[in-house]
């Protein structure tokens, strides 16, 4: 079974990814701050992250950035979280790769499901 943590510092947004993600069938985790989940990633290593972009405590580019540089941990997939979507492409300047992917708030859990099996599978 895929594991999925998700990242949102808000409450609602990560329990109803996560119960929506385990119903069809991956493991999830959550995290409500950027270095809460940066610990995870480090202790529980899951195949896909779901990060919001703003977190309060660690931006989740800046994470992306911290796990890029960690060879135990850098081929973790992300799957980026936005509420800025038209503001989201300032914020990836000097981001090149093209290992992630974002999607705009709120979400729609059909394209939510979509996106992790596509990252899921490359």
């Amino acid at each position: 079974m895929k594991k999925i943590l998700i990242v949102d510092d808000e409450p609602d947004i990560c329990e109803g990814i996560a119960s929506y993600l385990a119903e069809v069938g991956y493991q999830t985790m959550t995290a409500t701050r950027g270095q809460e989940g940066y610990d995870l990633i480090l202790k529980e290593r899951p195949d896909l992250v779901i990060l919001d972009i703003a977190l309060p405590d660690l931006d989740g580019t800046v994470l992306y950035e911290n796990l890029r540089k960690d060879p135990a941990i850098a081929q973790t997939r992300i799957l980026f979280l936005t509420a800025l979507a038209a503001g989201a492409p300032d914020q990836f300047k000097g981001i090149d790769r093209e290992d992630y992917t974002i999607i705009s708030k709120p979400v729609k859990f059909e394209t939510l499901q979509a996106e992790v099996e596509r990252m899921l599978k490359l």
